[in-house]
């Protein structure tokens, strides 16, 4: 899974922010609508770009087609099937944002 701390300066104060990297071309995915989640048939998930044709290439690489989801809904199954209570967890971001 292509999610890496990436150092972002706002108003002069270095922050450490997860994000998601194009596990095909190395660029990072800025939102929601610009990638999606593929999975090979061990099981193995890749974040791509939906353009310039990241998954194509990445299938091709692989020599194998593969299933896909968009990211938005990946992101929300996995809060799903951890349970994570969304109060709590804007919580802990926010305490960490101030530290």
């Amino acid at each position: 899974m292509s999610i890496r701390m990436v150092v972002e300066r706002v108003d002069g104060i270095d922050l450490h922010c997860p994000s998601v990297v194009c596990d095909h071309c190395g660029e990072r995915i800025d939102n929601d609508a610009a990638g999606y989640v593929m999975w090979d048939t061990a099981g193995t998930i890749y974040h791509v770009h939906r353009q310039p044709r990241c998954g194509y290439a990445l299938e091709k690489a692989h020599d194998e087609m593969m299933p896909w989801t968009p990211l938005d809904a990946h992101i929300f199954n996995l809060i799903t099937n951890l349970d994570i209570d969304l109060a709590k967890a804007r919580q802990s971001a926010s305490f960490m944002a101030s530290t």
